[in-house]
């Protein structure tokens, strides 16, 4: 079904200069991190002529090894974090997974050096309209999607962030100008001091990354601060089915997205259709089943990446064939493979309690479930209506297997895995034709491997053995069950 918005469509916002871009010719730049956004930061601050020095916390064998072009004059100091280099830089950049309370970053904000998240730098040299989406479970899938209806509309659009490309990798390559679509963690807005974005989404709010932020309210605060640097005519776009989101304080306009009920300016979901509304006018735009990606939290990204074109002023037909063209994320949701009626689905991603209850929830079939990890301070207990509706066997793995099978004991049988390779394999002994293996772990992945999309593709390589194998003893007459 296509449709064309008969009420007016907000006017695409400006494009806005970052600025004030700092001078780092023979400035001392201190990296804290060399992850992703650790390396991209260094390469550009270098590029510009700092001095940059990168500290890192893990000792130098630990490090990836560097490619043989990278700047032999930018200074590694790993093993630990040095006091002196932090109260004597002219700068402090900061990757996302580096606590902003760390000692030394105090005794450096009483030395009086500033100090930026990556995010923000790169956003300093960039002109563009800054799209930022945050919440606790569906940004990856959600800044995809709007990347993706962007690209449709054939508009300049880089995705970074979050999703695992830095944006200042924008400007290592050449990018100055466009559309820039940010997938925000908690963990990159909290240090912000000026970024803007002139469309802001907030998809949801669930406990999450208690092992980092002091409190649920602290975290809250992170999110908030994308629409604290906002202006009266940008956009904050939010979930009307999340009260806490729904409400939260905003400076600039607001527009919603709801699966439950109508809103007047945004997108919803009514009977079978999605509508985009604007001034309490509707049209329908797109059917429910014309969305591959299952489960009504999807149905959610789905109605948030189509608001946020909206303020875009994309067209409802663009955004609807690029709807339908979509295909799931990796590690999320993501169908793998079916070995002898059992269909696998990785959804590495679900790294907290929230995120792997709808994942469950997206399924009417029976589950054998792969659970555990690193806990980051969930409440596992939370897991127990959807477990006992929908699964028929929990596979734990992990540091927080203990901690799981305390929180779920007596709702369905657990087992445990030392492995990936050993929970596919038991999960699928488990299973009966039919039914789902779902890794959705409600935990991080960091006991075991390096990053959720590690644990992905072990879990990847474990089905696609196990179907190879099931094969062969197919065409023999024999089972793996």
């Amino acid at each position: 079904m296509r449709g064309t918005v008969t009420a007016k469509r907000p006017t695409r916002p400006e494009p806005l200069v970052g600025g004030p871009t700092p001078d780092l010719r023979g400035k001392r730049v201190l990296i804290v991190g060399f992850g992703r956004s650790g390396k991209a930061a260094a390469l550009f601050c270098h590029q510009l002529g700092a001095a940059v020095t990168v500290s890192e916390s893990k000792p130098e064998n630990a490090l990836a090894e560097l490619p043989s072009d990278f700047p032999p004059d930018i200074r590694i100091a790993a093993g630990g974090h040095r006091t002196e280099d932090f109260v004597s830089a002219d700068l402090i950049i900061l990757s996302p997974g580096v606590p902003p309370t760390l000692s030394v970053l105090e005794a450096a904000r009483a030395s009086a050096v500033p100090i930026l998240p990556e995010v923000e730098l790169a956003w300093r040299f960039l002109r563009g309209v800054f799209v930022g989406i945050t919440g606790s479970n569906g940004k990856t899938t959600t800044t995809s999607l709007v990347g993706s209806i962007l690209e449709a509309a054939e508009l300049p659009v880089y995705v970074a962030g979050n999703i695992g490309r830095p944006l200042t990798q924008a400007l290592l390559d050449g990018r100055r100008e466009g559309i820039f679509v940010l997938e925000l963690s908690s963990f990159q807005l909290q240090p912000v001091r000026a970024m803007r974005c002139q469309i802001g989404a907030f998809l949801n709010f669930t406990p999450d990354h208690l092992d980092r932020h002091a409190s649920l309210a602290e975290y809250f605060h992170a999110k908030m601060r994308l629409f604290e640097t906002q202006q009266p005519q940008d956009w904050a776009v939010l979930n009307a089915d999340d009260p806490r989101v729904a409400d939260a304080p905003c400076r600039g306009r607001r527009a919603y997205f709801s699966v439950e009920k109508p809103v007047d300016d945004g997108v919803f979901a009514s009977g079978s259709n999605l509508f985009v509304a604007a001034g309490g006018s509707a049209t329908p735009f797109l059917r429910r089943d014309e969305i591959s990606l299952p489960g009504n939290h999807n149905l959610a990204n789905v109605a948030a990446a189509a608001a946020v074109a909206a303020l875009l002023d994309i067209p409802p037909d663009v955004v609807a064939q690029a709807v339908r063209s979509f295909r799931a994320v990796p590690h999320r949701l993501e169908f793998i493979a079916a070995v002898q009626g059992v269909r696998f689905y990785n959804d590495s991603k679900a790294t907290n309690v929230d995120a792997a209850v709808k994942a469950l929830d997206s399924f009417a079939e029976p589950v054998v479930l792969i659970l555990g990890g690193l806990d980051k301070g969930g409440d596992f207990s939370e897991l127990v209506p959807a477990v006992r509706n929908r699964v028929r066997r929990i596979v734990l793995m992990g540091a927080a297997a203990d901690k799981i099978a305390t929180a779920l004991q007596n709702v369905v049988p657990a087992v445990r895995a030392q492995s990936m390779e050993e929970a596919v394999q038991t999960a699928f002994r488990a299973a009966q034709p039919g039914d789902i293996v779902l890794l959705a772990p409600a935990c991080a992945s960091f006991d075991m491997f390096a990053n959720y999309e590690a644990r992905g593709e072990a879990f990847r390589s474990a089905v696609n053995r196990l179907a190879r194998e099931a094969a062969g003893l197919y065409r023999e007459g024999a089972s793996l069950a």
